[in-house]
């Protein structure tokens, strides 16, 4: 169940995790104008893996790789759809299984850079954490990368807390802390002015 890795990480550490420990789900701000969230619908496919290659951060993308993604684990895809049509921004819920521990995973999430700095990101992972609140009781979980700072600020307002349980977290998310700025990791869950 569990699902592919993005990208072999550098002296072989894993990614970031971040965990949503909050009842409720997170709250978001309005859609902007014109966007509207949809799941995903057969014939998706090619728009999604575009999506992901415009994104930049997340390896390389086609249709395979995607139905791969589908095929392993894949609860629910969500995206933020353009007024234009175009698929702006995409976060789904995985069923994973981590050392021995069923989670639900957001995954995926990515904005394409014609539509960044709307939102989108926090508005789609927030659907999927919300989504992923209904369903069976697991603990809910995301995986990120250290050089995914505007990524992990969303998170952080969402009310993601991040995790230390592997023993390179700690000092990784202390010189995070200095990148992200003040507030962002003095209170965990906190919500950033």
């Amino acid at each position: 169940m569990q699902r592919l890795m993005a990208e072999p990480k550098k002296e072989n550490l894993p990614q970031l995790r971040m965990g949503y420990l909050h009842p409720v789900p997170p709250l978001t701000p309005t859609w902007p104008a014109g966007y509207q969230l949809r799941s995903f619908q057969p014939g998706d496919e090619a728009s999604w893996a575009a999506l992901l290659n415009a994104n930049g951060e997340l390896g390389e993308w086609n249709p395979e790789r995607v139905a791969g993604v589908m095929a392993g684990g894949l609860v629910r895809q969500f995206f933020a759809v353009a007024p234009t049509g175009e698929l702006a921004a995409c976060a789904g819920v995985h069923e994973v299984d981590l050392d021995g521990t069923e989670y639900w995973e957001i995954g995926w999430v990515a904005a394409h850079p014609a539509h960044r700095g709307s939102g989108l990101g926090g508005l789609v992972t927030g659907a999927a954490t919300a989504y992923a609140l209904t369903l069976a009781k697991r603990p809910i979980m995301l995986r990120t990368d250290d050089f995914r700072l505007p990524a992990i600020k969303v998170y952080l307002r969402l009310g993601f807390t991040p995790l230390l349980d592997h023993p390179s977290y700690p000092e990784r998310w202390r010189l995070l802390a200095a990148r992200l700025g003040p507030g962002y990791l003095e209170t965990p869950g906190r919500r950033p002015a």
